[in-house]
């Protein structure tokens, strides 16, 4: 049954969005952006607010809210100065915020947008990441052909640029789009691509959630012995480096055990990990209140 039968290596793709995630959103980086902000003018202030959305985009705790605020006042930044750059990576981010929100047809707009003015700049760093999240929001709309071809395009820009977390996330989109056509030996073959790259990187967050995507990718090839021992490993995995599923809404694992075992008629111990799952969902209040802290203190 495919390469994965045939393998045993200790891997999967990052989930769909993943970079140095365990370090996101990083507080110490986003608190001296705001102290830099009233220090800047011009397009120095607008690229200062676009760093300040795009920190509050990494998984696993992202904050679509966060994001949209900032790049929303650099765009109207932007536009008031005639700042080209400024209003291509602010419209991009605002399609990003869109894409976390799940509003994909206001995403697509707004990375559709950004395109050509971005290639009118000549930046192509900034036509690989929209080409990139264009290829993620249609994958989202079941538009698997068009998205393959957005991703494959921002691969030959990031790779020009030796830009390894938009290599390793455009590696992960392709695994997943082979996945959802059935095509297994080749998403497994780029999730193996990505999850290389990301741990040359340290991202442990990426790891474990390549492990969590192997386990999916033999649950869906209908071997659930081997998808239940990738969940597992993916949790030890995590439990090892710290990282904390509850206040990242992590059900990389609990629930996906609890589907496998309920594919596999085994009820008392879908029912045990289905509720692990639901404390997660649970847990998340206390983190729903304190990002809208955060937000409130940023405004």
């Amino acid at each position: 049954m495919l390469v994965l039968k045939k393998t045993g290596i200790f891997i999967l793709q990052i989930c769909c969005i993943l970079y140095l995630a365990a370090q996101h959103p990083a507080r110490q980086k986003i608190d001296s952006l705001k102290k830099l902000l009233p220090l800047k003018q011009g397009t120095q202030y607008i690229d200062c607010l676009n760093d300040l959305s795009e920190e509050y985009w990494w998984p696993p705790r992202v904050y679509p809210d966060s994001i949209s605020m900032w790049a929303d006042i650099a765009y109207k930044e932007a536009a008031n100065n005639n700042y080209t750059s400024g209003l291509a990576k602010a419209g991009m981010h605002l399609g990003v915020s869109a894409i976390y929100r799940k509003n994909f047809v206001t995403a697509e707009n707004y990375l559709r947008t950004a395109l050509p003015v971005f290639d009118s700049v000549h930046d192509e760093n900034g036509e690989g990441w929209c080409n990139l999240w264009l290829g993620q929001t249609l994958y989202s709309e079941n538009r698997f052909t068009e998205a393959a071809s957005c991703i494959r395009k921002s691969l030959s820009y990031l790779t020009r640029h030796n830009n390894n977390e938009g290599i390793g996330k455009a590696w992960a989109w392709l695994s997943f789009l082979y996945a959802a056509t059935g095509n297994y030996d080749s998403s497994f073959e780029y999730c193996t691509k990505s999850l290389l790259l990301r741990e040359t990187m340290s991202d442990h967050v990426c790891v474990a959630a390549s492990l969590a995507n192997m386990g999916y990718l033999y649950r869906s090839a209908g071997d659930y012995e081997d998808a239940l021992s990738y969940y597992r490993q993916g949790q030890q995995y995590g439990t090892l480096h710290g990282i904390n599923y509850y206040a990242a809404n992590w059900n990389y694992f609990e629930e996906p055990i609890g589907a496998t075992y309920q594919l596999m008629h085994n009820i008392d111990s879908s029912l045990y990990y289905l509720q692990s799952a639901m404390q997660i969902v649970i847990a998340l209040g206390p983190y729903n209140k304190l990002r809208k802290s955060r937000n409130n203190l940023t405004k």
